[in-house]
């Protein structure tokens, strides 16, 4: 009878446990851009579904413009992937004058796929942190889908 006890016991708690436990599903999260200017990233309401992208979302710009759309990036948001791809000559440009960082899962992939031939290559102009742990991998993807898709620097 005991022993039954104690398995009914471990039952009870796991079932309790799980139920207090949060979780948390990836989403696709698209961008919305304003009609003109810069736009911050952290306003939910720039993101459909509703809600800045986090550590194991996606970052979707696929909105086609009419102008170069200025994104700022103000309090180095993780994120798993970026993909930039709508159809349009003009860009997306990621950016901050704050010292800012976009923190990029190290298995994530950053992919810039315009399906207009005259489109300006898209651009991150914030520091890139690698982050392992998303769980651990010492891999990461850049996606290079056409031949002037960016350009690289380290800083100091």
């Amino acid at each position: 009878m005991n022993t039954q006890r104690r398995i009914l016991w471990a039952a009870l708690m796991a079932v309790i446990m799980l139920m207090g436990a949060e979780t948390r599903v990836a989403t696709a999260a698209t961008y919305i851009p304003t009609s003109s200017g810069t736009t911050p990233w952290n306003d939910a309401n720039r993101w459909s579904p509703t809600g800045i992208p986090t550590s194991g979302d996606t970052a979707g710009f696929y909105t086609t413009i009419t102008a170069n759309r200025f994104v700022q990036i103000t309090d180095g948001q993780p994120i798993l992937n970026i993909v930039f791809n709508q159809n349009s000559v003009f860009r997306y440009n990621i950016w901050d004058n704050t010292g800012a960082r976009l923190f990029l899962s190290d298995v994530g992939s950053v992919t810039s796929a315009p399906a207009n031939a005259n489109h300006l290559p898209d651009q991150i102009q914030v520091p890139v942190v690698i982050q392992a742990g998303w769980p651990a991998s010492p891999r990461i993807r850049v996606r290079r889908l056409t031949s002037r898709w960016c350009s690289t620097s380290m800083p100091p």
